[in-house]
């Protein structure tokens, strides 16, 4: 059993068509193009970034076991859940069904693993990712103040972050 610390929210900075076989796709196909060494088209990972994923409609795919060490956040991963909306390629485009079962995967976690804290992709680093500011969006949600850690975001308007986070 893994100690953990952190139930970090992502978007996939994918279009709203992908699907988890395409964005797992993504993960694990070779960084470069055979044809165009200089085209990325992919990760090359070892192992996918997140635990779930939460399709444009609100289903949800369980992508590995809370057991896994995923790739979510480089430094982090060893003590982290990772949850992911499918979506977000150019701005906040999360739908209410994708928002609702985001709530119910994140109240899930903060009460399997009560010591977690609720966290998002960029309070730790400068990336967008997940299109809002995950403390006023768990707050909301009625996540308990002493889960959500309030770090500030990087990356992306605070403003705007938080106008994002309220449903």
């Amino acid at each position: 059993t893994r100690n953990i610390e952190y139930i970090f929210i992502h978007t996939a900075g994918s279009s709203k068509t992908a699907t988890p076989l395409s964005l797992m796709d993504f993960f694990f196909r070779p960084n470069t193009h055979p044809k165009r060494p200089d085209k990325y088209n992919g990760r090359y990972f070892s192992v996918g970034g997140y635990h779930w994923m939460v399709e444009q409609n609100g289903d949800a795919t369980r992508l590995y076991n809370d057991s896994e060490v995923t790739s979510g956040v480089k430094g982090f991963n060893e003590g982290s859940i990772h949850l992911n909306w499918i979506g977000g390629a150019t701005g906040y485009d999360m739908t209410q069904p994708q928002a609702y079962t985001l709530k119910r995967l994140i109240l899930k976690y903060t009460a399997a693993y009560p010591e977690a804290k609720v966290i998002g992709h960029n309070q730790v680093t400068n990336k967008k990712c997940p299109w809002f500011y995950v403390p006023k969006f768990a707050e909301n949600i009625g996540v308990n103040s002493n889960q959500i850690d309030n770090r500030s975001i990087q990356g992306l308007n605070l403003d705007l972050a938080t106008q994002n986070a309220n449903l």
